[in-house]
């Protein structure tokens, strides 16, 4: 065969592992572990983030989901154990003054235990010691000695009224009028004072006459403004003494208060505490002393709320946060519930993460309201400000807390794509996050990263249960990896989907009563997914059986290629062949991308067709103006098209067109060119094989058929089982080029003048490119003479 030196051998279809090249038998043998193969750039570059303590250098780990990023993350944290950054404890304290507004206390790292402890023991001093002290000696004779004197003024005071009134016969005494003990002047009868009531039974004994009587009440009221007058001086008198006495109790107060305190604050010698401890007196000997409230709780009025306690020499929190919604990261303050509000406040991980790290998925911290402007204004500014439900939910804040100090470097977990729509639409973000740690997709094929496999499976294992996996099982795992990352020489680094397929195995390996799960398994759970999410494919073939979709596999036409495409159905991609057809006539309108003019081309696409002119220009060097119309289109397209895969196909296709030359219907082709006509490498080449021997097979394999790729994916190729074995068997055929003139004679069934092209000025006659050359200029003459 002409073309055979273009086949691929059938040793580069499929790469396998040995499995009997493993150290184990099963993952019984080997231990689970959190080692990271590979990724050595973005280990490197993620302890420079974690040991750098200057500003600004936060991290942000690329890659895809699955890729291992967090496992990175603990992994180099683990490794580095770094130390705290800061040993603060942060407390927070009944603000006398505006009880709304907290007071934060910042001590040393441990220090704040020893602060409650101290301020719980000042509180149990205030409720059960401080009440017996002021029954001891001392302070009782002092009361006494007031209250002696202000007896004596007073009796003084009464002194002269009460002579002038036992002179008529009259008395001062004390009476309960209305609840109330009052002085009033009564009469006396031999010496002792009577009542109204004994007054009239005087008289009617008639042991008094009612001139006595009379006399009695004249009395009274002559000497009743001079007893209103004596009333009002006692009282002073007495509300003087309540007040010396008050006065005592009060210094008392603040001797004994003052010299508990001055303990605690010559231990800490902190100003903050001097501060409080001095409020803590003005407030007790002016609204509690005195008081009659019974329900105060002086134990949580001078309580202590320790937010964050840092003990020295400890290694720095690690934080990881899940549901980065405000209240969890800044932490909340229950601002309806009984304690008072310094009580009340709790801390979020961003406060927990102080003097350390605290690790965010990006896209869950930007999928919750407030919550990344939030982490980037705190990471500016170095202080948290706690906020509390009605704040979050719009409302004004009833109860401000002081904000804290904050020293957390923050590690961010995100994509490609959302790292570039940072960087290009948060205005901080690149001066925040200074420090990029870029994850591989794949690991390079070799034994450290086959081990690894085994090592992340075992680890699944134990965590959930599952089968323990045979040698075989984990090479089909490793094969299945190296399919998955699309690349040469490397297997996927994206374990989540791996796993995936891995537990799914351990299921189907259940459900078959077997005792470990092998190879079978893990092909068995491949196929089961793509079975799964096979609706686009099935939707393909439906259209093609009903003639719907016209694909032909078999013949010759001018200006028809089988280009392939690739559409992806939940997490399985699948390759279809697409129909390009070229046509081509005398005009000025160049190359017309018909996709383009319905807005159905991406860019890349629309890149792709319009390198086509260059390539005419470089193939056929025409010494004329280039005149013609030639339309190019995706038949039965009616969606989106992008990507540069198939500018190969498109290529060929307008050679075709160009020199009336056949193309081979049973061939597809797949690549991207560049303007000097080399083919160079696309993404989904397995798929894409995969698509065209399924449709072929679709009616009848002829043994004719198959798929031309560029030369640089040859290392790709990881193909179905049964497209190996009908290559090996000779009823399918792939071929690798790397020059769009080959792929071309391919196609054509026509000798390859690229040696010809690339070597020598000058053509031979019936080659391709005389062809289109002599069918350019003959387009152009009538191009130009219409």
């Amino acid at each position: 065969m002409k073309h055979e030196t273009f086949r691929v051998s059938d040793d580069a279809l499929y790469w396998q592992v040995n499995p009997e090249d493993f150290p184990f038998n099963t993952t019984k043998d080997i231990k689970p572990t959190l080692q990271v193969y590979g990724h050595d750039t973005a280990k490197s570059a993620l302890a420079f983030a974690i040991e750098c303590e200057a500003p600004g250098f936060n991290a942000y780990v690329r890659g895809l989901s699955g890729a291992g990023r967090k496992t990175l993350v603990k992994k180099v944290l683990s490794e580095i154990k770094p130390r705290k950054r800061r040993y603060k404890d942060y407390c927070y304290v009944h603000n006398f003054q505006h009880p709304n507004a907290p007071r934060l206390i910042t001590l040393e790292g441990g220090y704040g235990k020893l602060f409650k402890q101290m301020m719980c023991a000042f509180a149990d001093y205030v409720v059960n010691d401080l009440p017996k002290t002021f029954n001891g000696d001392a302070i009782r004779q002092q009361r006494k000695a007031v209250e002696e004197k202000t007896n004596q003024r007073v009796a003084e005071i009464y002194r002269p009224l009460e002579e002038k009134l036992a002179a008529v016969d009259l008395a001062l005494a004390n009476v309960k009028q209305n609840g109330q003990m009052r002085m009033v002047i009564a009469p006396t009868y031999e010496g002792q004072i009577v009542s109204n009531e004994e007054v009239i039974q005087l008289l009617q004994q008639k042991k008094i006459s009612q001139s006595d009587v009379d006399s009695f009440n004249e009395n009274i009221d002559r000497y009743q403004e001079m007893l209103m007058q004596a009333a009002e001086a006692a009282n002073e008198e007495i509300e003087a003494s309540f007040a010396d006495i008050r006065q005592i109790d009060t210094t008392f107060a603040r001797e004994q208060l003052s010299g508990y305190l001055d303990a605690i604050s010559k231990k800490f010698t902190h100003a903050d505490v001097d501060a409080y401890v001095d409020e803590i007196v003005d407030d007790f000997v002016q609204n509690i002393l005195h008081s009659n409230n019974k329900s105060l709780d002086v134990a949580n009025l001078y309580g202590v709320n320790i937010l964050s306690s840092h003990e020295s020499n400890q290694v720095a929190p690690v934080i990881f946060e899940s549901s980065p919604t405000l209240t969890n990261l800044l932490g909340s303050v229950e601002s309806e519930g009984k304690l008072p509000p310094y009580a009340s406040i709790s801390a979020g991980s961003l406060l927990k993460a102080d003097g350390g790290f605290l690790i965010i998925e990006v896209d869950e911290a930007l999928a919750e309201s407030g919550t990344w402007a939030t982490i980037m204004r705190t990471i500016h500014s170095g202080k948290l400000s706690i906020a509390f439900e009605d704040q979050l939910n719009g409302r004004p804040a009833v109860i401000r807390p002081d904000p804290i100090p904050l020293d957390v470097k923050v590690i961010l977990i995100g994509s490609h794509e959302r790292f570039y729509q940072l960087k290009a639409y948060e205005a901080t973000f690149s001066d925040n996050f200074k420090v990029l740690v870029d994850l591989d997709t794949a690991l390079t094929r070799q034994a450290d990263s086959f081990l690894q496999y085994a090592q992340v499976v075992r680890k699944v294992v134990d965590q959930e249960g599952l089968l323990h996996f045979d040698k075989t099982a984990i090479a089909q795992l490793v094969e299945h990896g190296a399919r998955l990352s699309q690349s040469k020489d490397k297997i996927s680094a994206r374990f989540g989907r791996v796993m995936d397929t891995a537990r799914e195995a351990s299921y189907l390996a259940q459900k078959a009563d077997a005792d470990m799960v092998t190879k079978q398994h893990i092909v068995a759970a491949i196929r089961a997914k793509k079975h799964r999410e096979y609706a686009p494919a099935k939707r393909f073939y439906d259209y093609l059986s009903s003639g719907t979709i016209i694909i032909e596999t078999a013949g010759e036409r001018v200006g028809q290629i089988n280009g392939l495409a690739v559409a992806k159905g939940g997490g399985i991609s699948y390759g279809f062949p697409a129909r390009i057809t070229t046509t081509i006539a005398p005009g000025k309108a160049g190359i017309i991308n018909i996709e383009e003019k319905a807005d159905l081309s991406g860019q890349i696409h629309t890149k792709g067709v319009q390198i086509l002119g260059g390539l005419l220009r470089y193939l056929l060097k025409p010494d004329h103006a280039i005149a013609f119309s030639a339309s190019i289109a995706f038949e039965q397209s009616y969606g989106g098209i992008d990507g540069d895969s198939a500018s190969g196909a498109e290529a060929c296709c307008l050679l075709s067109a160009l020199t009336d030359m056949p193309i081979k219907q049973s061939l597809s082709i797949t690549g991207a060119i560049d303007q000097f006509g080399n083919l160079q490498a696309i993404g989904g080449v397995n798929e894409k094989i995969e698509g065209f021997y399924d449709c072929c097979q679709f009616d009848e394999l002829t043994g004719n058929q198959g798929v031309i790729i560029p030369a640089t994916n040859v290392g790709e190729l990881m193909l179905r089982d049964d497209v190996v074995r009908a290559c090996r068997e000779g009823r399918f055929h792939i071929y690798a080029v790397d020059h769009i003139l080959d792929a071309f004679a391919i196609l054509t069934d026509s000798l390859s003048c690229k040696a010809q092209f690339l070597h020598q000025t000058t053509h031979d006659t019936d080659t391709v490119l005389v062809k289109a050359s002599d069918r350019l200029k003959a387009l152009c003459q009538q191009s130009t003479n219409g």
